[in-house]
């Protein structure tokens, strides 16, 4: 029999849960070929790897040889940080997505990753761990989300099964429902482990099915048939039996599986005997399965009665028609049934994309070779090469280093400090200025333009940043703001093109219209904010969870003054990070709007948006110098030096605060204050992902948070739960946090 395959996968909706911290699933129900139904669920940065693998295994139709070729759908990278807006507004994307995958020529379609990605796994089956204080939500799809040009499958309308409880039942976690004996359920899902996903007037949970029995329907479900052939599992608990019908087997005993009932009562076989036994304490053989099931997880009330003389007679007759009546038993020695499924299930085990990759003997591609090796084998020209573009960027990175995001970065620490140099000296500008005579060739040039040299025009850059794709910059000699990248939602501030094909594109886009010139560019992850030497903030960019501070949710494709709260305050500082924004005045009061999802503007409201500027109280802390956002968290600095964190995340007061409504001010002591040094404070603060970074008054690094990749540079893994300060080999003199790496900006000792 053919392995079984996806015929249909639908996009359900998706779930937020909070363990081990907050992160949102999809739902997707998998309909197989061999007419069974599947509902599993994964995380989008997960989807995008599959689907980058996938491309990886068929180059051709990903059209990686040539775009014309390319039949692959597309599906949009992860953002750095998904929240309820872009999880939900992304559904229709990728429920297109996986109707296109799936219709597919079958070698790509029925392929062993596309199978294995959308399996059930033991997490699927198995409710997830309780949250101590949050219940997960459940978000269903709306029909409307989904594109009209989607062709899917068109069904009548679901209508639930409804089951009666037979018994009490007490819930044992968060995640089931306590049952009267007589309440009414509406069956959502039917897992083969006996625990049915159900609802009760308005609430969700899990529920033992040996509780319900079915009322009398005409679409009541049928259980699936005896399969008297036998699956091979392996008992992974013993269990005694209490009623005749029941069986009795050791730990690590092999036996056969003929019927598969949802009650979670398997009719199993061993030799000639026959008799239920409890599906959570079986597992395939030859597979692992970790067994999480509490002590009072078997069944409260025994099954009802069943006769087993049917399972016994045919099992009996396909016995003697496979000559193994009188045979030894079946751990003595395999038959060639055992023998043929395990050698399936061993090829299923080894068979994954890495395994096939190997099987067509592609070359692998070497690593590209380090600065140090290059150097030490390569010619004279080479290594001068390596030499000048070793020299050109004199910083210190952590995390994914690779030399593209240290220089992105690079570029928005560096610029902070333009305004201190000479005016006569300028930054070090990439530019692309003309073809190679080779096909697709580009020549770049780097050095100082104002002697006019590289063959691009001169300006001085006073502010840089970098959000997701788009880079913005600030002149300090004229009144020009310059964008770069990815405008698919305006962030650039100019006219939104459809389908723009922006990557490689090095063509910079002058802005113009501001009440005068731009002192800083801030990045969000869409979106774009400017500060005007009159203490005006403009915004640009997607604003589905009010981050542009425009007072409305839609795009806004060139920069419009922020109102709010922010009408007719001068503004000395702007920060933003993900998807939300604040804003520090000239007298020392903060203002935010954007999402607040994780707490960040608890303190003006309860909403997860805030789509216009607030005035955040914040009386108890004092004059705020300066303010940094991350993707969960928010930081501030007030004029005496002293940090202050709140949100969620990893905030630097220990892993006992994980999540805080309210400012809490970590102590001066953590960043170096003591009897010898009682006078030294933080002078500048800085926020990524989910870490933050701090500069004192002595040019110390400080750094605590996640420590994806080990950005945070302190020599291990683990994160930190404190301010931690950072051996730096000079004086650090600004810092730029990204997703999954920081630099830092030094001077010399001497």
């Amino acid at each position: 029999m053919a392995d079984t395959y996806a015929r249909h996968v639908e996009l359900l909706g998706f779930e937020k849960r909070f363990f081990p911290s907050q992160h949102y699933m999809y739902m997707l129900l998998v309909k197989w070929s061999d007419q069974s139904e599947k509902l599993v669920y994964r995380r989008y940065p997960e989807i995008h790897t599959f689907h980058k693998t996938l491309k990886e295994m068929f180059p051709i139709e990903a059209g990686d040889i040539d775009e014309k070729d390319r039949i692959i759908p597309t599906l949009p990278a992860p953002k750095w940080l998904d929240n309820q807006k872009t999880t939900e507004t992304r559904q229709a994307t990728l429920a297109e997505y996986c109707r296109s995958l799936l219709n597919l020529p079958p070698k790509i379609s029925r392929c062993q990753l596309v199978r294995d990605f959308f399996r059930m796994r033991p997490e699927d089956e198995t409710p997830p761990a309780p949250h101590l204080s949050k219940r997960n939500e459940t978000f269903i799809m709306s029909a409307r989300k989904v594109r009209s040009n989607t062709s899917s499958e068109i069904t009548g309308p679901i209508v639930l099964e409804t089951y009666r409880v037979i018994a009490d039942y007490s819930k044992s976690s968060k995640y089931e429902l306590s049952l009267k004996a007589g309440d009414l359920l509406d069956i959502v899902e039917k897992s083969p482990n006996g625990w049915w996903f159900c609802q009760c007037d308005t609430r969700r949970g899990w529920v033992p099915a040996s509780y319900l029995e079915p009322l009398d329907g005409a679409d009541e479900a049928e259980e699936p048939e005896p399969n008297y052939a036998g699956e091979l599992y392996k008992t992974t608990k013993g269990y005694s039996a209490v009623e005749e019908d029941e069986m009795t087997l050791a730990t690590g005993e092999t036996i056969e599986v003929i019927h598969k009932l949802l009650d979670g009562w398997w009719v199993v076989r061993k030799g000639e005997e026959t008799g239920f036994y409890p599906s959570m304490f079986l597992c395939r053989t030859g597979e692992r399965k970790e067994v999480d099931a509490e002590k009072d997880v078997v069944r409260r009330t025994t099954p009802p009665p069943r006769s087993q003389d049917s399972y016994r007679k045919q099992s009996r007759r396909f016995l003697q028609q496979r000559g193994r009546l009188n045979t030894q038993p079946r751990n003595n020695t395999p038959s060639p049934l055992q023998e043929r499924r395990t050698n399936r299930e061993n090829i299923a085990k080894s068979s994954s994309p890495q395994s096939e990759v190997g099987e067509k003997t592609i070359p692998v591609v070497p690593p590209r070779p380090s600065a140090q090796l290059i150097l030490e084998r390569c010619t004279e020209n080479t290594c001068k090469r390596v030499i000048i573009l070793m020299a050109l960027v004199t910083v210190n990175s952590f995390g994914r280093n690779s030399f593209r995001q240290c220089l992105r970065t690079y570029v928005a620490s560096y610029s902070g400090h333009l305004n201190k140099r000479d005016q006569n000296d300028e930054m070090p500008v990439f530019q692309y200025v003309g073809k190679h005579r080779k096909p697709h060739g580009k020549v770049f040039v780097w050095g100082f333009t104002y002697t006019g040299a590289l063959g691009i025009p001169s300006f001085v850059i006073s502010s840089a940043a970098c959000g997701y794709g788009f880079t913005l910059l600030a002149s300090s000699s004229r009144d020009l703001t310059k964008l770069f990248g990815n405008n698919a939602y305006g962030q650039c501030g100019r006219k939104i093109v459809e389908d723009e094909v922006y990557s490689g594109s090095h063509v910079f886009h002058n802005i113009e219209g501001f009440d005068s010139r731009v002192i800083q560019v801030c990045c969000g992850q869409d979106h774009s904010l400017f500060l005007t030497e009159q203490g005006s903030v403009f915004s640009c960019g997607w604003g589905a969870d009010g981050q542009t501070g425009l007072g409305h949710h839609n795009k806004a494709a060139c920069p419009v003054p922020v109102g709010g709260d922010l009408t007719g305050v001068q503004v000395q500082q702007v920060a933003t990070f993900g998807d939300c924004s604040l804003a520090v005045s000239k007298d020392g009061q903060l203002f935010g709007w954007g999402n607040s999802e994780y707490l960040q503007l608890a303190s003006v409201t309860e909403s997860t948006q805030i789509s216009s500027p607030r005035l955040l109280p914040l009386s108890h802390v004092g004059k705020v110098k300066q303010a940094a956002c991350g993707g969960t968290q928010v930081a501030i600095l007030n004029e005496e030096g002293d940090v202050y964190v709140w949100g969620y995340g990893i905030l630097g007061k220990g892993p006992k605060l994980s999540e805080s409504a309210v400012p809490r001010k970590i102590p001066a002591i953590l960043f170096g204050r003591s009897k010898v040094n009682p006078t030294v404070k933080v002078s500048s603060i800085y926020c990524g992902l989910n870490h933050f970074a701090a500069i004192t008054d002595s040019s110390e690094l400080f750094v605590w948070g996640k420590n994806i990749r080990g950005c945070l540079g302190i020599g291990k893994p683990d994160d930190q739960y404190f301010p931690l300060r950072v051996s730096v080999p000079g004086l650090v003199v600004d810092v730029a946090c990204g997703v999954d790496h920081m630099v830092a900006l030094t001077k010399s000792f001497i």
